[in-house]
This record gives structure tokens, sequence and C-alpha cells, in this order.
């Protein structure tokens, strides 16, 4: 089963986000969770709650309502409770004087791969050999969208196309050209396609 399956086609399980990031940065759980807190709180990742509990409270009582399917704003995360070192955590939201409770949580998947790639260590520090790889022959770096590549790639897992390392590697190359009309050395691309591949499917054993 591919991880964005453990909820629908497009999106993936807050709790397999949190696991994921703590094994692929050395992190503990409520570590992990602050992270993950801060990026829905900046609007970097859509969260949507299966179902929420809410206890409104009114100048005379206070009534609970149950919503479903619902999105869970930037702001909602701004002032929150969430056991993060719980197996299953409960998320406690705090909106002027009603609180929202809610679990199931289901975050976009394309925006999730996204987020841990850009905290995957072993894309934090390798200047010197894709530096060289990258120069172009008048010594100048060339930059290339990898930001952009890598949102490819999620996609293309996403809809379920052939995520192999190969064809990952052709669809990026294909990327390049038709976006800015030139391709990394080959190298350097199965370089980038393999931790892709390694940080969403790691290797057993």
């Amino acid at each position: 089963m591919h991880w964005w399956d453990r909820t629908m086609n497009d999106r993936s399980s807050i709790i397999f986000l949190r696991d994921r990031l703590s094994t692929l940065t050395g992190v503990t759980h409520s570590s992990a969770g602050e992270s993950i807190r801060q990026a829905m709180a900046a609007g970097e990742i859509e969260a949507v709650a299966d179902g929420v509990s809410v206890r409104a409270d009114t100048a005379d009582t206070a009534t609970d309502l149950i919503l479903e399917k619902h999105a869970l704003k930037p702001d909602y995360w701004q002032h929150c409770r969430i056991d993060w070192d719980s197996r299953y955590p409960s998320f406690t939201f705090y909106i002027g004087r009603d609180q929202y409770f809610a679990s199931d949580i289901t975050v976009d998947a394309v925006a999730a791969a996204t987020f841990l790639r850009l905290r995957d260590p072993l894309n934090q520090s390798q200047p010197s050999a894709s530096a060289a790889v990258e120069k172009n022959r008048g010594g100048r770096p060339t930059k290339y969208d990898w930001d952009g590549a890598f949102i490819e790639m999620a996609r293309i897992a996403v809809l379920g196309d052939d995520s192999s390392r190969a064809a990952l590697t052709k669809a990026v190359e294909d990327w390049f050209m038709q976006t800015s009309g030139s391709s990394p050395a080959s190298s350097l691309v199965r370089e980038k396609v393999q931790r892709f591949h390694e940080s969403i499917w790691p290797p057993r054993g």
C-alpha cells in the first residue's frame, strides 16, 4: 500500500506525517508535531478533520455541535492543545470562546510530501557534488527549480502513475525541458529522484 492510500488518493493521515517526520529527522513525536503545527499555522499544509465536536459557548449556555469534513484553517493552529506523544493524539482548538475537538485529521498529500522533502537532512547539506555537476560550461552554476521538480514527482505519485525511479527520472527530465528548456545532468536527476523515492518508500531491512 502506498502511503497516501492510508486515507484516500490525495490525502494522508496527520499521524503518519508525524511518524514519518520523526523517523526522517530523528526527533521526538512532540518535536515533529510542533513542526507540523507551525506549518499548519503558516498555511503550508491544508488539513481536514473527518469529524469535529464543537463546544460553542454563549453568554448563557454551552451547546455541542458536530461538524463533518471540517477544514481546519491556519488560525485554528495558533491556539490549540495537542498530545503529540500519544499514539493517536487528540486535538483541541480554541476559537474565541469555543472549543473544537477533532481527531482523524488528514492533510493534502502533495503538500505533505513537499513538507517532508524540505526537512529531509539529506537535502540540507550537499553542496560539493551537486554544485560541481550543476556548473555549466561557462563555470557559472545553472539554477533549476528543484522545488517544482519535487512537487511534480509528488503529483505523479499521488495520481497513482508509474513512480519507479526510472519513470520518475524521465518525468523530471521532461518536466525541466518543458519548463526551462534544459535539464540538469542525468546523474544529478537520478540522485534527487533516489532521495525523493527513499523518503516516501524507505528501503526495507
